[in-house]
């Protein structure tokens, strides 16, 4: 292997700030649309990864995932959207919006956006599959 230069060195520091606010449309399938997810700081990225590791049930994870999707999609953040929706706390916005299946999906594939999990075999690098890139 090749040992890493200065060169190499500043160019992932460059390439890394790069990704930071990064937008990505995930397809939301009970919505039949797309919300915009922007990645947060690699900080908050691995506090998602604490809250998914925490106790390690469904019920954790789903939670998990919930507090995940609206963290990074400021769509489900409009203070008009929750009182319009009867959110007592603000997160309710995506149980209210998103099937169970949904949270699982648009959480998975979040987590492959953010680099904390790695595409299933035969998924596109954004974790969807070949029939939900056709869809899009």
């Amino acid at each position: 292997m090749e040992r890493a230069t200065f060169e190499d060195l500043i160019a992932r520091k460059l390439a890394k700030d790069s990704k930071r606010g990064e937008i990505r449309d995930i397809y939301v399938p009970s919505l039949g649309k797309t919300l915009a997810f922007e990645r947060p700081a690699d900080a908050v990225a691995i506090r998602f990864l604490d809250e998914l590791t925490a106790d390690g049930d469904t019920a954790s994870l789903y939670e998990a995932y919930q507090s995940m999707i609206y963290r990074c999609c400021p769509a489900l953040q409009s203070e008009k959207l929750a009182a319009e929706l009867g959110a007592v706390v603000p997160t309710d916005t995506v149980p209210m919006i998103m099937d169970i299946d949904d949270v699982l999906d648009v959480g998975a594939k979040l987590m492959i956006f953010l680099g904390l999990a790695k595409p299933k075999q035969g998924d596109a690098e954004d974790g969807e599959t070949v029939e939900e890139k056709v869809k899009n």
